[in-house]
């Protein structure tokens, strides 16, 4: 369908009429970014994905063998002796948390999500744990480590 020499497309109109995004909204932005590539991912490979709130994970996949909980982290990145490497927090965020390592049955996989590259890894949550501190999740993880998760 051509448009005529008068008209304007549609979607610049939309993003001048609304402006610019909310203040609130722009620091849990990535995190809503890693949820939609995340779930994006798992339904192209043919995944039901469902996001059932309230929950204590983000959303959940079906397949043919049974249900799964995925909690979706992104990876930030950091500098240590000058380095950079991209690392993601493993503890429960949100208003009334008190930014605690996950329990080991807290959800099933972890979506680990790399925002600019929108890469997925889908790490078990059992491959996750504290050597310190047993039945809970490490603190930090680097993508380096779940590199070998990729889907």
């Amino acid at each position: 369908m051509q448009q005529s020499l008068s008209q304007e497309p549609i979607g610049p109109k939309c993003i001048e009429y609304l402006g610019e995004p909310r203040e609130q909204y722009k620091d849990i932005k990535k995190g809503w970014q890693g949820e939609v590539i995340a779930s994006y991912k798992l339904a192209r490979l043919g995944y039901d994905v469902r996001f059932e709130r309230p929950c204590h994970y983000d959303f959940t996949i079906h397949g043919e063998k049974g249900i799964a909980r995925i909690q979706v982290k992104t990876f930030t990145e950091v500098y240590i002796n000058n380095r950079s490497k991209k690392q993601l927090n493993v503890r429960k965020t949100g208003d009334n948390q008190t930014k605690e390592p996950y329990l080991l049955t807290d959800f099933d996989f972890l979506a680990a999500v790399d925002v600019e590259t929108e890469e997925v890894f889908l790490v078990p949550i059992r491959e996750l744990e504290s050597k310190k501190n047993l039945g809970r999740t490490k603190l930090t993880v680097t993508k380096r480590s779940v590199s070998s998760y990729k889907i």
